[in-house]
């Protein structure tokens, strides 16, 4: 029984893109190098998006820093006051929160260094 010339047609095309698809060798028999590959525009795409989140995790980090100064600043105002040693009960207290705040601002700004230096990488390989 023959195969009607459209299933050929697609056999030998399927055997074709096979070959392509199989490196080639130069007559020296190493095989060809690779080459690097060009930033394709899906790739671009994503990393425009990364970007962009990046953007956003960098201006909240920002902004919650920010927050946290102002409240640290209020805090060692009123720790300032000398009325606040009176009730040493709640100037520990205050202390302590202010401790925490403290290490809290350490953690945030080491979390906006990461981002913006990820931030950073990001864009240089986009350009």
């Amino acid at each position: 029984q023959e195969s009607p010339p459209e299933t050929v047609q697609l056999k030998k095309l399927d055997k074709k893109a096979r070959k392509s698809k199989e490196p080639s060798t130069p007559s020296n028999g190493t095989p060809p190098a690779p080459q690097p590959e060009a930033v394709q525009p899906y790739s671009r795409r994503d990393l425009s998006k990364s970007i962009a989140r990046l953007e956003k995790q960098v201006a909240k980090a920002e902004q919650d820093i920010a927050d946290l100064e102002t409240r640290i600043k209020d805090r060692d105002a009123e720790l300032a006051n000398p009325a606040t040693y009176q009730d040493y009960a709640r100037w520990n207290t205050l202390h302590q929160e202010r401790d925490q705040w403290g290490h809290e601002l350490d953690r945030l700004t080491h979390k906006w260094g990461d981002l913006s230096a990820e931030l950073e990488s990001q864009k240089s390989q986009i350009s």
